[in-house]
């Protein structure tokens, strides 16, 4: 008789384990006012050292969980002040990141 509840206590005290694990994560947010040129972006990738590589529509920055350090780039056109929109980035090697842009 008490073959037939040993399944159903061993799955209550499994459930109960798998309930009682809590992770306390903490996101934080990054805006311009942190040095990101724009809140949209478009790709991330992380190189060899640990830099964390953003393309953004207001252009290409790299982040090193302290700061951000963004590299403008902009247009050759007399006609447009905008910034360049990064859409992909692929690291090809330790020491090459290819930016796609337009």
């Amino acid at each position: 008789m008490f073959r037939k509840f040993i399944p159903l206590v061993l799955f209550l005290l499994v459930s109960h384990l798998a309930w009682s694990q809590q992770y306390n994560y903490r996101f934080h947010s990054y805006d311009e006012e942190d040095g990101l040129p724009s809140q949209e972006i478009n790709s991330i990738i992380e190189d060899s050292y640990g830099f964390l590589w953003i393309g953004t529509n207001g252009g290409l920055c790299r982040f090193d969980a302290y700061e951000f350090k963004t590299f403008p780039l902009t247009k050759n056109d007399s006609l447009t002040d905008s910034a360049i929109r990064i859409n992909v980035l692929l690291a090809v090697s330790d020491s090459i990141i290819l930016v796609g842009a337009d």
